[in-house]
């Protein structure tokens, strides 16, 4: 196989990596999120990806990252202080200067891992930008491609054996 055919090969195992690490962190109860403000840095940089595992509130501890859902927003802070008379979370974001309003146990998301994956999450960031139909065309667009690309490829590689075993 040329160095070109392999090179246009290379979306088709991206997508079949990306789709087998979605399913895969589904199973494990994992889920992903992108990094979209500097209120994390330097420990979540911009345009990186984070890990989240649902998590009980009383398996948190102070200097933990979590994820929790306010006013229809995700955000990812590290725990200050815990509360566990009035079940609140005390966070604040580490590239931030004030403390954030209390967060309720109910609100927790999950814990969040403790490194992000850089720069993947600027790919996920511009997908939610897209609406589902725009999402199911692109990735439509892409596997046509793909296969396009095969069919030719196999088509190619048929005529040259037979070049081969004619001569």
């Amino acid at each position: 196989m040329k160095g070109r055919d392999l090179f246009c090969r290379i979306p088709l195992w991206m997508f079949t990596l990306l789709g087998a690490v979605l399913l895969l962190t589904r199973l494990l109860g994992i889920r992903i999120y992108a990094v979209a403000s500097g209120s994390m840095e330097p420990a979540y940089q911009v345009g990186g990806l984070i890990f989240v595992r649902k998590t009980e509130p009383e398996k948190i501890r102070e200097g933990d990252c979590i994820t929790y859902l306010f006013q229809e927003k995700t955000i990812t802070h590290r725990v200050q202080r815990i509360d566990r008379d009035r079940r609140v979370f005390l966070t604040k974001g580490d590239g931030n200067a004030a403390q954030d309003a209390p967060v309720p146990f109910s609100a927790l998301v999950g814990k969040a891992s403790s490194f992000a994956v850089p720069l993947l999450g600027y790919g996920v960031i511009w997908l939610k930008g897209l609406s589902w139909w725009e999402a199911a065309i692109l990735m439509g667009g892409a596997l046509a491609l793909t296969l396009i690309w095969d069919i030719v490829l196999i088509g190619r590689l048929r005529r040259r054996r037979k070049r081969r075993e004619a001569s």
